[in-house]
């Protein structure tokens, strides 16, 4: 956001800065690491024009200075990529426009100068003091600031040039407004390969054949999941009492004094969990303070130690242990079992593994054969098939109060095919093809179609349009701006 960019947005609004938005979408071509001090280098070049490492940290300074709160490594190099890539936009429009012959006068410049409500006084003057302030505030100078402005306005008058080439004739408008206007719902079956699962029983055989061609494949799934399935660190079931002196409320001498009682209780034959319900402000006191199985690396290290013991000398007896301190407050840990480090080794598992893989392989045959069987018997008796759905535990879903011009439809959101169809379809139609994304099929039948009445489009009629060419609009800059992009011969000088 450069210091123009920045006043525009205290003072201006309106449809020109939705198209303007759409045009200044980030594309991403390369990635930036941290940031240099200014040096003239050349950081790109586009159209043999030069951006350079002092064009871009001070357009970094005004785009930084204009946000709140500090930025993480990972979001100033995401910022350093936005900036990066307004940058060359900005230079490949600024071409075009020199190009095509678009000019801005001093005067223009002065008039936009005087429109602008941040430089003017109480009574609505233009305050050259007020000028001078905001652009030392923003560490620029008026040359420099009226340079910037020059620039901006001639890819404003570029955008407006480009916009004249988009129009919407009647037939267009009216095929928008009866698209969205159109309600419809649907019904339809989601047909997954995992539902087929059970129904793959494959004999050793051919787990030995399976074994024996994919091995390589098999060894790779095992390395692949072997944390999370088959690499069982030290684990603890646990319990636990909390007392908070995070809140507010408590001193330390009460918190201990009270937790010196609960310690008391217990010793005294006293239930742990019965404690936990009357104590505890863990979330797990409903549950009487059970927190289940837990590992060292899930746990704060005060906690850890107090229930692991360290590194170096682990503990493996179970009970109650002394209380810890935490961010949170007091904490009373009673481990009730320890469970040593487990692996299962890819021998162990090879079994396992070419059971799921083979039925990874062969399922979604029998989920695509099942799809079409569907659909053939649901168009045959017009009404879906329960029974076969409930043999494979599947079931019907819905979707309600769609229109022809949505962008996508809910749980069918990728499949878009579908709204194409729909368009011709009527109601009660189960739709002629199965359709298939991702991982799953899908069986859709037309429900209820309710159409507009064509006497209320002339009511309608100017919103539409209106809505529409802005639509429009953005398609065709959005393309536009993709093919000056692609045109041009941009390359990158410096890794920094």
């Amino acid at each position: 956001m450069s210091v123009l960019s920045n006043m525009r947005n205290m003072t201006e609004s309106g449809s020109m800065k939705v198209v303007l938005g759409i045009v200044v979408l980030v594309f991403v071509f390369w990635g930036i690491g941290n940031q240099n001090s200014p040096t003239s280098t050349v950081l790109v070049e586009i159209n043999g024009v030069r951006v350079t490492d002092t064009t871009y940290q001070k357009r970094m300074r005004d785009v930084v200075r204009s946000r709140r709160g500090s930025l993480s490594q990972e979001e100033q190099d995401a910022l350093g990529n936005q900036v990066l890539n307004s940058l060359i936009l900005e230079e490949i429009m600024r071409q075009e426009a020199d190009r095509l012959g678009l000019q801005v006068s001093g005067e223009e410049i002065a008039r936009a100068i005087l429109h602008y409500d941040i430089f003017k006084d109480e009574d609505g003057k233009f305050s050259p003091e007020l000028y001078e302030r905001y652009l030392k505030r923003y560490g620029t100078r008026k040359g420099t600031f009226e340079v910037e402005m020059r620039d901006e306005m001639v890819r404003d008058k570029l955008l407006t040039l480009s916009m004249f080439a988009v129009d919407v004739d009647d037939d267009q408008v009216r095929d928008y407004w009866k698209a969205s206007n159109t309600t419809m719902d649907l019904d339809f079956v989601r047909i997954s390969p995992m539902v087929f699962y059970d129904d793959i029983q494959p004999q050793q055989s051919e787990l030995d054949a399976f074994i024996a061609e994919f091995g390589p494949e098999i060894s790779a799934r095992y390395k692949e999941l072997f944390e999370s399935r088959y690499h069982f660190p030290p684990r603890a079931s646990v319990r636990t009492i909390l007392l908070r002196n995070d809140l507010g409320g408590s001193d330390d001498k009460s918190l201990k004094a009270l937790m010196d009682d609960i310690i008391g209780q217990i010793d005294g034959g006293q239930d742990f969990s019965v404690l936990a319900r009357k104590y505890s402000e863990h979330p797990t006191a409903a549950f009487g303070g059970r927190l289940g199985q837990v590992v060292r690396d899930q746990l704060a290290p005060e906690v850890a130690a107090s229930i692991f013991g360290q590194e170096d000398q682990p503990i493996d007896n179970t009970g109650l242990r002394e209380p810890v301190q935490t961010e949170a407050g007091l904490q009373l840990i009673y481990v009730d079992e320890i469970l040593p480090e487990k692996t299962i080794t890819e021998d162990e598992a090879r079994h396992d593994l070419a059971v799921g893989m083979l039925k990874e392989k062969r399922a979604p045959e029998l989920a695509s054969a099942f799809a079409q069987d569907l659909l053939a018997a649901w168009k045959a008796a017009g009404d879906p098939p329960m029974e076969k759905l409930e043999s494979q535990g599947l079931k019907l879903n819905a979707v309600d109060s769609i229109t022809l011009a949505d962008q996508e439809i809910g749980q069918l959101r990728d499949v878009p095919q579908v709204l194409e169809d729909l368009e011709t379809a009527v109601a009660g139609q189960v739709l002629d093809k199965v359709y298939h994304s991702g991982d799953a099929w899908f069986v859709v039948r037309l429900k209820e179609k309710l159409e507009p009445n064509p006497s209320e489009f002339e009511t309608e009629r100017a919103a539409i349009e209106a809505q529409l060419l802005v639509m429009e609009q953005a398609s065709f800059i959005q393309d536009w701006r993709d093919d000056l992009v692609a045109r041009a011969h941009i390359e990158r000088r410096v890794n920094l």
